[in-house]
């Protein structure tokens, strides 16, 4: 019993035309609904950029903190004075590294902005009109592409 439901869920190989119009109904209706997986890298990269914000506002209040330590310091006591201003050049250090690596972060996400929903339909349209014309390799291409 299980072969006839796979027999049923795939269309027939013997009909090619019923095959592209099923795939190009397929591509168009996700054009037109699309699902939440283009955008996820732009959701992933959204979530390192916020992690990156509260590092940085952490080594700030780091930074912040060792230099009123350092400011309290009694300026006789020279050995406890160098190491408290060595721990506030480490956390001034440490609020440029992470400042940088927002500014990074920026930088790689503005690369690849999220794909949007007309880009599909635009995609699903120009793809109908060019499929007769298109060679088998670049429809197999495609299909393998298209197909999960």
């Amino acid at each position: 019993a299980s072969w006839s439901r796979e027999a049923t869920r795939r269309p027939p190989v013997d009909n090619p035309r019923l095959n592209t119009q099923r795939r190009l109904d397929r591509i168009k209706s996700l054009a037109a609904n699309p699902s939440v997986e283009p955008g996820q890298p732009h959701l992933k990269q959204d979530e390192v950029l916020a992690a990156l914000q509260r590092d940085l506002q952490a080594a700030r209040y780091a930074a912040q903190r060792a230099q009123k330590q350092y400011d309290a310091a009694d300026p006789e006591n020279r050995l406890v004075a160098d190491e408290l201003e060595r721990r506030w050049n480490d956390a001034l250090l440490r609020v440029e590294e992470v400042e940088s690596r927002i500014e990074q972060q920026t930088r790689t996400s503005g690369q690849t902005p999220a794909a949007q929903p007309d880009e599909f339909a635009d995609l699903a349209a120009a793809l109908e009109s060019i499929w007769p014309q298109a060679d088998a390799r670049l429809k197999k291409r495609i299909v393998r592409t298209h197909d999960p």
